[in-house]
């Protein structure tokens, strides 16, 4: 009786504590969550709207800008975040719903933004970027939940141009605005896993379409003075998934992990409608 007692109180001190390092745990995944949003908005902010006018709430069609690149980049943010989030939620309390915590916070995250534009003058919120932000949370999870697996990446990569010079309030004014500022130096990508070099690998070497800008100085085609000829870009290369090399250092797969989104440096061929194909040696 008295063993049964002491098991009985043992059980439940067990109990207890587990469910305080649960709390515990919980309380951290939501505050690390909380200062990176916190965080990386008020690096925004200072970035992207402090110098420009406040004015009331209002709605904004941009879909004929910048031919869509800033669409997609839209949705390859909203992708990466969730992706990234859902491996931050899977070594949580809340692994089992993991996925759909990690999509939803990409969706919620990249969507938040359009706030910040609904009460700036030279921008209004967008339904064009929700949607695109819904698409990119979206094909992670629908990856996630049919095939556990990210067949389809997408993934940025930059390459400084000239033109933020020329409109440096709206490219950016030095390298850290123009990052994130200027699309003619970004170009987005969709990596496709294809080849492994042994049937025990996953496909981590891959055939990758990208899609860039250049010529825009302007959001707006037809406010481009005509020696700019703006005009998409567009590109076939390789590339490789980090996540899919076989790796045993786990500390090393983690780093490679958070590295993903990065299209690295390969051979491309490009194609425009001004110098029709170009190849490049090595093109970021």
């Amino acid at each position: 009786m008295v063993f049964a007692l002491v098991s009985i109180q043992l059980d439940g001190q067990v109990i207890d504590s587990l469910e305080r390092q649960s709390k515990i745990r919980r309380i951290h995944s939501l505050s690390a969550a909380g200062l990176f949003t916190i965080g990386s908005y008020a690096i925004l902010h200072k970035i992207w709207y402090e110098d420009f006018e406040k004015v009331n709430f209002h709605f904004f069609n941009d879909s004929k800008e910048w031919n869509g690149m800033d669409k997609v980049g839209h949705l390859t943010t909203a992708y990466s975040i969730s992706e990234r989030s859902s491996e931050f939620f899977k070594k949580s309390e809340w692994s089992s719903k993991a996925p759909y915590l990690g999509a939803s916070f990409g969706f919620v995250y990249t969507s938040t933004l359009e706030f910040l534009d609904a009460y700036s003058a030279d921008w209004g919120f967008s339904m064009y970027d929700l949607g695109s932000n819904f698409v990119g949370a979206g094909v992670y999870l629908l990856q996630e939940k049919k095939i556990n697996s990210q067949l389809i990446r997408f993934k940025w990569s930059y390459s400084k141009s000239d033109l933020a010079e020329t409109a440096p309030n709206l490219l950016g004014s030095n390298s850290y605005e123009s990052l994130l500022k200027d699309y003619n130096a970004q170009t987005y990508w969709a990596s496709v896993g294809l080849m492994r070099i042994n049937s025990s690998q996953e496909r981590w070497i891959c055939a990758s379409l990208g899609y860039s800008i250049d010529g825009f100085v302007r959001a707006r085609t037809q406010d481009i003075e005509s020696g700019f000829n703006p005009r998409s870009q567009y590109y076939l290369s390789l590339d490789i998934d980090w996540s899919k090399i076989p790796v045993k250092n786990k500390h090393l797969k983690n780093v490679l992990k958070v590295f993903n989104f990065v299209k690295i440096p390969f051979p491309a061929l490009q194609w425009d409608k001004k110098y029709g194909v170009t190849f490049h040696p090595l093109y970021f």
